[in-house]
């Protein structure tokens, strides 16, 4: 992780040591280029603690606010995919795994809002549907049966602040 405040705050949030090691897209020795379950999206481990060693899958979802009202989830699906992944790096014995949600919110279109104040409407509904978004959101990882030793967590990021 390349932003220093970022890699701290995770760091501490998962109690690891600060001089912990992060590596992104890891695949050897573990999988291999299209073999399942995939790269590690983020492997975390310090030196000398290799069996307290850390994975986290990584999965992006865009939802773009349409109109007053209506979402647009893009990618929603690979929240499945993710819980699938998530459940093989778990067989391979970390210390920890995780599945990370990362749900990037373009609210651009909510003009009639405060900047601050723009972001899902939580009774707004997704993909012209009757389903509230935030329920969409939510129950996508219960399209696959996963372990529930595997936390699930969700990041909402928005697209405002350029970063993502």
């Amino acid at each position: 992780m390349q932003v220093p405040q970022y890699r701290r705050v995770l760091l501490e949030e998962l109690h690891r040591p600060i001089d912990s090691r992060i590596a992104t897209n890891v695949q050897a020795p573990f999988t291999g280029t299209g073999k399942k379950p995939g790269d590690l999206d983020l492997l975390i481990a310090h030196p000398t603690l290799p069996h307290e060693a850390i994975a986290i899958e990584c999965k992006r979802v865009k939802i773009t606010v349409e109109s007053a009202g209506n979402d647009h989830l893009n990618k929603i699906e690979e929240v499945a995919t993710g819980v699938k992944q998530a459940n093989a790096l778990r067989e391979f014995g970390f210390y920890q795994t995780y599945l990370c949600v990362i749900a990037v919110v373009d609210a651009a279109t909510q003009q009639h809002m405060n900047v601050l104040n723009r972001g899902i409407d939580s009774e707004a509904t997704c993909n012209y549907s009757e389903e509230r978004t935030f329920s969409r959101l939510i129950s996508s990882s219960a399209i696959e049966p996963w372990s529930h030793k595997v936390p699930l967590s969700f990041v909402l990021a928005d697209t405002r602040d350029g970063w993502v």
